[in-house]
């Protein structure tokens, strides 16, 4: 998924952007009620499911005698420094705070009392400590312990809406939903038919959860990579453009572009480094757990929290998630497949997975229900939609190493097989494997066993299709299967560029259920 880098002023911010922009709303709601009327309209519309008044939308909105909130503002700032701060944070969100889950008696926007000019505005820092205004003056709470109970505001970046990306060179800055449950627009009207819902502070709300910023790209920062496996770093930058080299030739023999002769290093092993799922087969991985989040096949991820039955709050985000994520983790088998013509070979690793560490969900809706003739205390209903599960890149504690790479007269390929175990019920059946072999391959060798040139010479390589016997796990799930080769690289390129490079782009294998990237690793000796 795409999303707009923010445009920053040069030397500005975004920190001093919001507190620059509460010492300015601080002296105006302080001094009008007007603005103060204003915002508790607009946030009490909750356009996108919270009580955000998103100032991009608002801005030009008419506040009283044709003034608009922008205009407004400009009476306790100059044009020059809005415009900077709006420049700096295009999501600039005026978040009204519904308190009332903490004390039932707390500020939230429907008993905000506009006739009062103490409202104080508040900006969270990075270092969680707060700053407060109040009239243009600050001071600044020492820990962050959450907003204030009393009348509030808090300057913060809209989490639910992103900036989309221009396509049509058209100046004005559009803005999209980053899912559609934000959207209070598609919020379902209320009939006599679901009367027992409660209607009241809590009835229809959305708990952020994660944004969706996991970087799920092949991409990897340098410094990164350079920790975990710099002799692929050095495999690319050396190996780089030399016709029919493979970046192994150096991380396994040794290989420069003025030594095309190498000893094998029985030290050096491939492993897979990173794995995650696709978004679509999270479902087929779930569907045979009892307990887990997926409870039915119309895609319906529910938890009812009845608070043990007493009057209680509802649970926070992570709480939820722990209900939502029971039943245990996921079995995953990975089994390889190599070597020459009517020898196939098998190795096999299980690996054990959170769920949570395949994939996190963005947001969660709430609901409450209140008494009827059956259930006379309050309940909370958790929702989980499919847009909303996002999937993100998994690092393997266990080490997945792949079998040796057996050139000479052995395997060129590696078929590796990810499958997730259902049962404890073994069964044997045949398994159609494609793989690479080399026949003669002696004359690329020298008799002490070193190899003679770059890659795969394609005269000693065949290919073949051949049914072994496999033995696995009844129910598993299929999650595919691929043919790794000897001459695919670690690294396909750098950015920005191969000479001043600040990462690389790995190169990923997909299944079409389980996308993961491979990188050698020097064994101990």
């Amino acid at each position: 998924m795409l999303f707009e880098p923010e445009f920053v002023v040069t030397g500005y911010s975004q920190q001093n952007a919001k507190e620059d922009f509460a010492r300015i709303l601080s002296k105006a709601v302080y001094e009008s009620e007007d603005i103060r009327c204003f915002l508790k309209k607009k946030a009490i519309e909750r356009f996108d499911n919270d009580s955000d008044v998103f100032y991009p939308y608002v801005k030009n909105e008419q506040v009283s005698n044709g003034l608009s909130f922008r205009d407004a503002l400009l009476s306790y700032t100059d044009d020059i420094s809005l415009s900077r701060i709006e420049s700096t944070l295009p999501l600039l969100t005026i978040y009204v705070p519904d308190l009332r889950w903490i004390e039932e008696d707390a500020f939230c926007p429907e008993a905000w009392d506009v006739s009062s000019e103490y409202v104080i505005v508040c900006v969270v820092r990075e270092d969680k400590t707060i700053s407060i205004f109040f009239n243009g003056d600050s001071d600044k709470m020492s820990k962050y312990d959450g907003i204030p109970l009393s009348s509030s505001l808090v300057i913060k970046d809209n989490e639910r809406v992103r900036k989309k990306i221009n396509t049509k060179g058209n100046e004005e800055t559009a803005y999209e939903f980053i899912s559609t449950v934000f959207d209070a627009s598609n919020n379902a009207i209320e009939t006599k038919s679901s009367n027992y819902r409660y209607t009241g502070p809590y009835s229809y709300v959305y708990l952020p959860g994660c944004q969706d910023t996991f970087n799920i790209t092949d991409n990897i920062d340098i410094t990164t990579l350079g920790q975990i496996a710099p002799e692929a770093i050095t495999a690319y930058s050396e190996l780089r453009g030399i016709p029919n080299s493979s970046q192994r030739d150096y991380c396994y023999y040794g290989m420069t572009p003025t030594n095309t002769v190498g000893q094998l290093n029985n030290y050096v092993r491939d492993r897979i480094f990173r794995m995650r799922i696709e978004r679509d087969s999270i479902k087929k991985l779930c569907d045979s757990h009892t307990g887990s989040f997926i409870k039915d096949p119309y895609l319906s991820r529910d938890i009812d929290d009845d608070g043990n039955k007493s009057y209680s709050p509802p649970s926070d985000y992570n709480n939820v998630l722990n209900l939502l994520y029971a039943g245990g983790k996921l079995e995953i088998e990975i089994a390889f497949y190599f070597g020459g013509k009517g020898d196939v070979q098998q190795e096999r690793l299980v690996l054990d997975v959170n769920p949570r560490d395949l994939f996190e969900i963005r947001t969660i809706k709430r609901e409450q229900w209140g008494s009827n003739i059956i259930k006379w205390y309050r309940t909370w209903l958790y929702t989980v939609s499919d847009d909303d599960i996002i999937p993100k890149w998994y690092y393997p504690t266990t080490n997945l190493r792949m079998p040796a790479w057996q050139l000479c007269n052995g395997a060129t390929s590696v078929t590796i097989e990810f499958k997730e175990v259902d049962s404890d019920i073994t069964t044997t059946k045949k398994n159609t494997i494609n793989h690479k072999y080399t026949v003669g391959a002696e004359l690329k060798y020298t008799p002490s066993g070193e190899k003679i040139g770059f890659g795969i010479d394609p005269k000693y390589e065949k290919g073949i299709s051949e049914e072994v016997s496999v033995t696995e796990k009844t129910g598993s799930d299929d999650m595919g299967k691929i043919e790794v080769s000897y001459i695919d690289p670690y690294i396909k390129t750098a950015y920005p560029n191969a000479e001043s490079p600040e990462g690389f782009t790995l190169h990923s294998y997909s299944t079409g259920t389980v996308v993961f990237s491979i990188l050698p690793e020097i064994l101990s000796y």
